[in-house]
């Protein structure tokens, strides 16, 4: 259950409205509603589909769901904020459709398809979306669109399955459905967050733990006015080429599975080969991917033993080396992005910034004293850049994972 805010019942009420009346002109009869979580990570960029660990925490913007049920198998889903709507059929329904669909209704097909994959037996609906997680800033804003689809469609059609089984059929939805070779990250925390808490995640073993966000932190994202496309970016490019840095350390290591596994020690048998290329890439790419991703892990268990030492000053500086190894490793920033992540990260308060998400633009993540942050977010608002545009900034917490909005 999620209990209401001012945004959410907003938001609610908008998407029940747009379903417009049901059968007998209750417009509220046998509709339901469900709010899903972005996340933020705080750090651990690249290291999910590598079987690696990430700190994610799901924040306080949603996507909200409104739904019920209609006669035979087709579904009609409307977008509120894209002011489009859209209409399929569930019989037969297959990634291969997906060209045939509108970008956004891609998420929606896609869980509704992963549903069915688990064996479930699905009705029509009719659908309505809104949501506060804004869009092209790396916080999985298409997660948590799947993560609510699945949600609501196992309410409305009195169906059960675990929350982490939930994330599961979301990240196959966003894989094979949509086409983004995601891990397992950001539907995880948009389905299992916990409010005042990050999530420590080993994404081999789904293990996980929460760990607590202190009061003392304030988590900021700050947008520059660019744009990001993660389906159409390097992002399947750099998993591609993390794997083949992984089968070139199999060979000396045969019980090596992932880059997950990989030492520091390992990589100098990769070191011994930059010149070469394998399987059409060069190897001295593949060894700066594999450098990022084995010091990014092991960045994560420090910044957990910070975040639960109280060392703010020490997770800031694990925050600053995780920006500099995604700008020079593994080569998902932007010059823009640089520019930004510099300026922030002089402003008082300050503790440490980096790109967030996917990379290719998209957004940043600061961290800075609770004691300073309103101080902070000023500043933050009134930095320029070309043409005097300035960024959207917002400070965010730690929220609870998907659930039912009630009134």
């Amino acid at each position: 259950m999620t209990r209401l805010s001012g945004d959410l019942e907003r938001m609610r009420a908008a998407t029940l409205k747009a379903l417009g009346p049901a059968a007998g002109g209750d417009p509220r009869a046998a509709a339901r509603t469900v709010a899903a979580p972005g996340r933020v990570n705080l750090i651990g960029e690249h290291t999910d589909y590598n079987d690696g660990f990430v700190l994610p925490a799901a924040i306080d913007r949603w996507i909200v769901m409104s739904g019920r049920l209609r006669s035979g198998r087709e579904v009609r889903v409307l977008s509120l904020d894209r002011r489009e709507q859209a209409t399929f059929s569930l019989e037969g329904l297959h990634p291969r459709q997906r060209e045939s669909l509108p970008d956004w209704t891609r998420y929606v097909a896609g869980a509704l398809w992963s549903l069915q994959v688990e064996g479930l037996d699905l009705g029509g609906m009719e659908l309505a979306f809104t949501g506060s997680v804004p869009q092209g800033m790396g916080l999985s804003s298409s997660a948590a669109l799947e993560v609510a689809t699945g949600w609501l469609a196992l309410g409305l059609n009195g169906e059960e399955l675990p929350r982490l089984r939930v994330a599961q059929v979301g990240q196959r939805a966003e894989n094979l459905f949509v086409g983004v070779r995601c891990g397992i990250m950001d539907q995880f925390a948009s389905a299992l967050g916990r409010e005042g808490h990050a999530l420590l995640l080993d994404c081999r073993s789904l293990e996980h733990r929460p760990v607590a966000v202190p009061e003392g932190l304030a988590l900021f994202v700050v947008h520059p006015p660019q744009g990001r496309t993660l389906a159409g970016s390097g992002y399947n490019l750099r998993r591609q080429e993390c794997e083949v840095a992984a089968r070139m350390l199999a060979e000396a290591r045969p019980d090596l599975a992932a880059l997950r596994d990989a030492t520091p020690e390992d990589l100098r048998w990769i070191e011994g080969r930059v010149g070469e290329t394998r399987d059409g890439h060069v190897v001295a790419t593949l060894l700066a991917r594999a450098r990022h991703v084995v010091a990014e892990n092991q960045r994560v268990h420090d910044a957990v033993a910070a975040l639960e030492e109280g060392d703010m000053e020490g997770l800031g500086r694990l925050v600053a080396a995780s920006h500099a190894s995604l700008r020079d490793l593994f080569e998902v920033s932007t010059p823009d992005i640089d520019r930004w992540v510099e300026r922030l990260s002089t402003l008082p308060g300050c503790l440490g910034a980096r790109v967030v998400g996917g990379g290719f633009g998209g957004s940043i993540l600061a961290l800075a004293r609770g004691s300073e942050a309103g101080a902070f977010q000023v500043r933050a608002e009134a930095l320029a850049g070309a043409g005097q545009e300035r960024p959207r900034v917002f400070r965010c917490r730690a929220a609870a994972g998907v659930g039912e909005v009630f009134p």
